[in-house]
């Protein structure tokens, strides 16, 4: 059997390095290079020291503009793999060599593998969550690094018997070369001693726009007063630094790119690190150094539940403040360092297995049990909303239909203004008219209750309603629909009902979650279809709450659809709970004293 293995960046040659010579050994094996990582020292240098063969095929794409880079890698992509006729193409990760790899070979019929597969941040506006999404949907093989990878396949509908739980790759490749760190000279070439600085890598697209890149330079510049910082400069913060007249301070030390083991050293040997790369948070595991991540969510959110990582933001007070409770508190460090977690190990091994019993026997039916598609229509804000973007994004990439969106203008309901944030501020959304014109969704701006509204639904002969934004809706609203409306709640029903539910339920001492169901003409009320807690941390702030709940309700919510479209109609009717409004003041003084409470009666409870 014949397989071609395609990558183009410094983690994608990481991640392989340990499988590659596997793969030379045990079948017809080709690699193909696409060049993603312009920089000599980004990528060649790892092959020389991680004794790898020389790509048979290396493209030189370099850097472009998204759309120019993936469409010239595709073009030579598939001059290559109409040349070579491989069996099977192996694709690793979600950068934009993975989503050209996956649609060449697509476009070919050629099989494909994707490792790494169902890795979800559940941020649509991130890029290398579009590429993981359409390259799960498109691969034969899907080979997910943790058990939160497989239940995102599950959701999204994916084939149980296309999907394979394997490990981490970076695991093997980390482990494989820490003992090399012993006799690497870079600490003493940088004038470092162990434990006394930080290492950082900065290099995703939302922390290299002007504010967040901002933000994370004048944080480093006063962190730097305190605590050497090694940055090796990854070519894109380069360009950004340049773009926006940017720069640190002598404080902050900046290397030329690194080759894996003086990396590897670095990390190995550093107080902390702080990093926006998903290898590093992994790597930083296997050296037992936390790695604080200057993001808001992470593909790898096993590592943060478990209070080895953690999510700092990228605002200056964030990275500051959490910073800070590193390199100034030992107490807080030696408690991170001591929390244990275990990680696989052998991974290379299993994948080789499983490709061969799963490429070598009759290729398994892997066609989804017949479903109807039904005919959905969303009720939105004609404003822009983050619930409302994410979900109709994400309906959009797990390829589930949408006939129509129904966007309300903003209505002023007058309500108390709480004291208490408990969303994040300043984040970038998308106006839903935007997005439905870019996806070619017709968009009527209607009041939800109207009998324009109504007539429209019965127009388009919609099966099921989703709510993405809407205030209470009527009776006759529910019944248009053949199904019902579907309605994503961030409180667990019957006992959470009505508004402010994450206050509520720390004042009440009910258990955080998200229930999804059918609506009736009652508030939070009708037939129940899922119903799910999340976890609870000692140190969980209330924002870290709110965005846990709304990424589970962006995941239960394709779940509820894929349901609905099996044919599944019975649920459980929702019983009787109090509806309450918004959290009063009176009330809401309480809420900060109880949250630390609360913390510690519901943190590391089973799902």
């Amino acid at each position: 059997m014949k397989i071609c293995t395609i990558f183009g960046t410094r983690p994608e040659i990481i991640k392989l390095s340990s499988l590659i010579p596997l793969l030379e050994q045990t079948f017809d094996h080709l690699l193909i290079h696409t060049g993603q990582h312009y920089d000599h020292e980004m990528d060649q240098i790892f092959f020389e020291e991680l004794k790898l063969p020389k790509p048979k095929y290396n493209l030189h794409i370099g850097s472009s503009s998204q759309g120019t880079q993936t469409a010239q890698m595709l073009e030579q992509i598939e001059h290559i793999l109409t040349s070579e006729k491989p069996n099977v193409v192996l694709v690793q990760g979600d950068t934009n060599t993975t989503l050209a790899g996956a649609l060449a070979a697509s476009k070919l019929n050629i099989p494909i593998i994707h490792l790494e597969a169902g890795c979800r941040s559940f941020n649509r506006r991130m890029p290398e969550e579009i590429n993981r999404v359409v390259v799960d949907q498109l691969a034969e093989l899907l080979l997910p690094a943790d058990e939160d990878s497989v239940r995102n396949l599950l959701n999204e509908g994916l084939p149980e018997n296309k999907i394979h739980l394997v490990g981490n790759t970076i695991f093997d490749a980390c482990v494989r070369n820490l003992h090399l760190t012993e006799q690497n000279s870079i600490l003493d070439e940088l004038n470092l001693t162990p434990n006394q600085y930080i290492l950082s890598t900065i290099h995703r697209a939302e922390n290299t726009q002007e504010t967040e890149l901002k933000n994370i330079v004048d944080a480093f510049n006063d962190l730097g007063k305190k605590i050497k910082i090694v940055l090796p400069l990854h070519p894109r913060t380069k360009m950004a630094m340049e773009k926006y007249n940017l720069s640190f301070n002598k404080e902050v030390i900046i290397t030329k790119p690194l080759s894996y083991i003086q990396f590897l050293t670095l990390l190995a040997k550093s107080r902390i690190c702080i990093s926006d790369s998903g290898g590093v948070q992994d790597e930083a595991l296997v050296c037992n150094i936390p790695c604080l991540i200057p993001r808001y969510e992470t593909e790898w959110p096993r590592l943060v539940n478990a209070k080895k990582n953690y999510l700092i933001g990228n605002k200056y007070s964030e990275i500051i403040s959490n910073t800070l409770r590193f390199i100034t508190d030992d107490e807080q460090l030696n408690k991170t360092k001591s929390i244990i977690y275990p990680y696989e190990s052998n991974i290379d091994q299993k994948v080789i297995d499983i490709i061969k019993k799963y490429f070598t026997t009759p290729l398994q039916s892997t066609s989804k049990k017949e479903q109807k598609k039904l005919k959905i229509g969303l009720f939105a804000y004609n404003f822009k909303h983050k619930k409302t973007q994410d979900g109709i994004l994400n309906l959009f990439l797990q390829n589930i239909s949408i006939d129509v969106i129904f966007a309300a203008d903003p209505v002023d309901l007058k309500f108390y203004q709480s004291k208490i944030r408990v969303a994040p501020k300043d984040l970038s959304h998308e106006h839903p008219k935007d997005i439905a014109k870019r996806l070619h969704i017709p968009y009527h701006v209607v009041i939800h209750n109207s009998a324009e509204c109504e007539q429209l639904i019965k127009n388009y002969d919609l099966d099921l309603g989703i709510i993405l934004g809407a205030r209470i809706l009527k009776e006759n609203i529910v019944n248009a629909f053949k199904i019902g409306i579907l309605n994503m709640h961030p409180g667990l029903l019957p006992e959470n009902r009505g508004l402010d539910n994450l206050k509520w339920a720390i004042l009440q001492n009910y258990r955080q979650g998200v229930s999804v169901h059918l609506i009736d003409k009652n508030i939070d009320k009708g037939n129940l279809i899922l119903r799910k807690p999340i976890n609870v941390y000692e140190d969980d702030t209330l924002i870290d709450l709110f965005l846990r709940l709304q990424n589970l309700e962006q995941s239960m919510m394709i779940e509820a659809v894929h349901l609905l479209e099996s044919g599944k109609r019975e649920f459980e009717v929702i019983g009787e709970g109090n509806y309450r409004k918004a959290v009063p003041e009176e009330e809401e003084v309480a809420l900060l004293d109880k949250f630390e409470e609360y913390k510690k009666k519901y943190q590391n409870l089973p799902q």
